[in-house]
């Protein structure tokens, strides 16, 4: 068994801070839990002795029935007469934090002392694999939903919709999804949720009435936030929740978002001594989140009486250094044709072709002619969207291009007018890392995932291979629910 990482514990307000060698948080706060069960049996049995009852133990008590009514704000709440301590026992408590492009083997670089530690004693993998594509909007999506992109509709980080005729970046509107996120899955089953800056889940006021909302989120994107200032915000909603004395039941899924990682990957690509500067200080900033969020539930919750809370670290995909740079339009042989009524939309390593616009009767010919020019090329593979892997799941018929074309791990789509493929090094501008290459060819797509419970002195496991289609349905057996109907993947086991 590997030891923990040791460290003089500092009691700090609702937690503990590491100092020189001693015991670790989670072994001594278990044993401060022993000795107040001891404490309460023998008051108990003290007490009893007097008035001449019989005395139960404490983890014997009958606990109160947990509401089945989902909170939508962060003013509701589900079972008055009592607070959130009072009322809650034998509550799971899920903290999921998304670090995007945090690739797989990134952990093994010597840069994540915090980390590590928790490989000691909680489930892991380097081999989260994503879907097809290997994209931020589609892959978080699907963490979300637990069904592939052409069920939940969100293609790319840029796509189109060939039936409201609109071209979608970085998209916002949760009106996109088309299939249940586990926000509104839990929400639904009574759980409260917060929700900060995942994909997709800003704004659900616009959502129509009937939708479960979560208890909190945010109204849009700040790109200025940096990702401590971002957790931040879920820890600060996480402990004013408690505060406020109408919320009778306690939020017990959290979720937040970071992608310092991700933009240092693509600025300055996977092996920079800059990506290896923003892995040590997101290890860092993980540290201050989730010591945070550890002080605050052992604070307010009860794990003495089976309250567990749960870290769950995911990422949407890996990371590839660029090496060489490819037009589409010349791929195409569309190069020059202005207005084209054929629209590529490219996002990363992955572009969609559209030729809905293309008049009927030339369609066939023109869907004909950028074959054949594709064919020409061995820096890419592509399909018409009939011929698309079933695996992949990504043939939506009204988002999916005509044509899906995806490079060769290394090449980068540009705009450079230049026919022939160039080194990224003609271009100092262009992004040096880069990722939406096919998981199953390109490992370096991998990322890395870790499911840690609080307080736990179990060794470490590594997972292997996993999914990320199964997180929707762990998440959902940790919290005790049912996954959303489509989301059938099988959860990950075992848990920790």
């Amino acid at each position: 068994m590997k030891s923990r990482p040791t460290g003089r514990l500092q009691t700090v307000r609702g937690g503990f801070k590491m100092g020189a060698p001693g015991l670790t948080p989670p072994l001594l706060c278990q044993r401060v839990i022993d000795m107040q069960l001891r404490m309460r049996i023998v008051a108990g049995l003290f007490c009893c002795s007097l008035i001449g009852l019989n005395c139960v133990r404490g983890e014997d008590a009958p606990s109160a029935p947990a509401s089945a009514t989902a909170s939508t704000n962060a003013a509701n709440s589900s079972d008055a007469g009592s607070t959130p301590k009072e009322s809650q026992q034998g509550k799971n408590v899920v903290l999921w934090i998304s670090t995007d492009g945090c690739r797989g083997d990134y952990v093994d670089r010597g840069e994540t002392p915090y980390l590590r530690s928790l490989m000691d004693h909680g489930n892991y993998s380097r081999q989260l694999t994503p879907i097809f594509p290997s994209i931020t909007f589609a892959s978080h999506s699907t963490e979300a939903t637990g069904v592939p992109a052409g069920m939940h509709g969100v293609m790319s980080n840029k796509f189109y919709d060939m039936t409201v005729g609109q071209e979608y970046n970085l998209p916002s509107d949760p009106h996109l999804l088309l299939s249940e996120p586990i926000w509104q899955t839990a929400t639904r089953q009574g759980i409260r949720c917060a929700v900060m800056d995942w994909p997709l889940s800003q704004g659900e006021d616009k959502l129509p009435p009937e939708t479960p909302k979560a208890a909190y989120y945010n109204e849009k994107f700040d790109t200025k936030l940096s990702d401590a200032d971002r957790l931040q915000k879920l820890v600060d909603a996480y402990r004013k929740d408690f505060e406020n004395p109408e919320n009778k039941q306690p939020l017990q899924l959290l979720m937040g978002y970071g992608f310092a990682l991700d933009h240092i990957g693509h600025q300055d690509g996977p092996e920079s001594e800059a990506l290896t500067k923003t892995l040590r200080e997101t290890d860092g900033v993980l540290e201050k989140t989730i010591g945070q969020v550890c002080d605050i539930f052992k604070e307010h919750m009860h794990p003495e009486q089976g309250d567990k809370l749960y870290i769950l670290l995911t990422t949407d995909h890996g990371m590839e250094t660029v090496e060489k740079l490819v037009s589409l339009k010349h791929l195409m042989g569309r190069w020059g044709i202005d207005p084209d009524p054929v629209r590529a939309v490219w996002s990363c390593s992955v572009a969609n072709i559209y030729l809905n616009d293309v008049p009927g009767p030339e369609r066939e010919k023109v869907k004909q002619s950028i074959i054949d020019n594709l064919k020409k090329a061995d820096c890419l593979r592509f399909w018409t969207r009939e011929e698309l892997p079933e695996k992949w799941g990504y043939n939506n018929p009204n988002r999916t291009g005509d044509i899906v074309v995806c490079l060769n791990s290394g090449y980068y789509f540009s705009n450079h007018d230049y026919p022939h493929e160039m080194p990224v090094t003609a271009d100092p501008k262009t992004l040096k890392g880069m990722h939406g290459y096919d998981p199953e060819i390109d490992p370096k797509m991998q990322g890395f995932m870790m499911l840690y419970r609080w307080g736990s002195d179990e060794p470490g496991r590594d997972l292997g291979r996993v999914d990320t289609m199964q997180i929707h349905p762990t998440v959902a057996k940790l919290l005790g629910i049912k996954p959303a109907p489509n989301a059938t993947a099988t959860p990950i086991d075992p848990l920790p």
